[in-house]
């Protein structure tokens, strides 16, 4: 009986050692993106990227992605569609000792506002990758495309982190020296070739 348990034991201890790395970042990648349209945001904030705390404190994060929309009279329902998520390599950062994967995944919302005006400014406003689909004079859909960043590098203590990336010129993130100059580089690179 003892034998028996210590078999079961280092068999099961064996399947969870013998993930790849691209399969633990899969599962990383559907747990942010189901903490996300479940509204867990703390979850998603302590899978995050560490750097991203030293510009934005964690609490103000939190607050911001849970309040700010529906201060704004704003209404987020997340659609259980269909992910269709794609993750490329891992790629090592030349020049560096980080490692990184980028996710690809469709995300669709529905946006409903209090205000009819506020709904129609926000439709024929572009977002980068997404298209707008308006439902009704309070109401439209965003149907588009995501992207997550893993990372595995000295701010992570040599562990994967993640955070949502996007190229817009807008984003933040970009241009506070958050992610390395060639981990930006080496992550357009993955994905030009989604």
């Amino acid at each position: 009986m003892k034998n028996t348990f210590l078999v079961l034991l280092f068999l099961s201890l064996n399947s969870i050692f013998s993930q790849t790395v691209e399969e633990i970042i899969t599962s990383d990648f559907n747990q942010i993106i189901s903490y996300t349209r479940q509204k867990k945001i703390d979850k998603v904030l302590d899978m995050t990227y560490p750097r991203l705390f030293e510009v934005y404190p964690k609490e103000m994060l939190s607050s911001l992605a849970t309040d700010m929309l529906e201060g704004m009279g704003i209404t987020t329902i997340y659609e259980d569609n269909e992910t269709n998520l794609i993750v490329s390599p891992v790629k090592n950062v030349a020049n560096t000792s980080a490692q990184i994967c980028v996710g690809r995944y469709n995300q669709n919302m529905i946006l409903e506002f209090n205000n009819e005006n506020a709904a129609k400014i926000f439709s024929q406003s572009p977002m980068n990758g997404y298209t707008v689909e308006v439902i009704d004079a309070k109401k439209i859909r965003m149907l588009g495309v995501s992207f997550l960043l893993a990372i595995n590098d000295k701010h992570t203590n040599n562990s994967w982190r993640y955070m949502n990336y996007s190229d817009e010129p807008s984003n933040p993130v970009n241009d506070l020296n958050i992610l390395d100059s060639e981990i930006l580089v080496e992550t357009k690179k993955l994905i030009e070739n989604f």
